[in-house]
């Protein structure tokens, strides 16, 4: 089951980033649920997550999404990873934090750092000088790998 709440998650990523957060909310409650959240928690979660875009948009989403990350009931694990986390703190333009989970994600050999230079979450921080090292490092930037 847990492929298919992957699916789930990534519907979800890309109802967010189209701001249809409702949509959004929707499936991500289905691939927490799926990925052996209590319905009733994840429910209650998401429907935080459900409000608080309402009443603040897309700040409103990427905040609670990163409240909801710091609760330990709130599964699946990948939420609250640091790959996870720097997407979260780049749609709420906190850069600092966002790279510094990706260093994080990078030194965890996270599995989705392989998305890097597709991700649209980052597209704000693309050009700047301490992502395009990370590119570099992993090999992505250049083609070639950096130690």
């Amino acid at each position: 089951m847990q492929s298919f709440a992957l699916n789930h998650e990534r519907l979800a990523c890309l109802y967010a980033l189209l701001g249809k957060f409702e949509n959004a909310v929707a499936e991500e409650t289905k691939a927490r649920v799926l990925s052996g959240g209590e319905p009733e928690d994840v429910i209650a979660g998401m429907n935080r997550v459900r409000q608080a875009a309402v009443s603040g948009g897309a700040r409103g989403y990427w905040s609670a999404e990163l409240k909801l990350s710091e609760e330990p009931r709130q599964p699946p694990k990948g939420y609250s990873l640091p790959y996870r986390r720097a997407m979260v703190y780049a749609h709420l333009g906190k850069a600092d934090e966002a790279l510094a989970n990706l260093q994080r994600a990078y030194h965890d050999r996270e599995t989705q750092m392989t998305e890097l230079a597709v991700e649209p979450s980052f597209d704000a921080l693309r050009d700047g000088p301490r992502f395009i090292q990370l590119e570099q490092r992993i090999g992505l930037a250049t083609g070639t790998v950096v130690h």
